[in-house]
């Protein structure tokens, strides 16, 4: 797990301490864990373990489903290792 993910892992407990194990793929808006004056919160959670501003314009509601979503669209890595294999 990514330190970006605990972190909103972290948040989603400090709003539903009784919540227990978040699974990857539960989906947190039916849930009832994020709805949307939380995902505004959520962002800022986002964008501190991030370290980086995000676009509001290209977020969806979609984009806080799970924290797999979340790790796909906020927390991807950027960069591929390069390997040069001879072919």
């Amino acid at each position: 797990m990514t330190t970006g993910i605990a972190a909103v892992e972290e948040w989603l407990h400090q709003q539903e301490p009784d919540f227990g194990d978040i699974d990857p793929d539960l989906d947190l808006i039916e849930a009832g864990l994020v709805n949307s004056i939380q995902a505004v919160e959520l962002l800022v959670v986002i964008e501190r373990a991030g370290g980086a501003k995000i676009d509001r314009r290209e977020v969806e509601a979609d984009h806080f489903r799970s924290l797999r979503a979340i790790a796909e669209k906020f927390f991807a890595q950027t960069s591929e290792p390069t390997s040069s294999t001879p072919s």
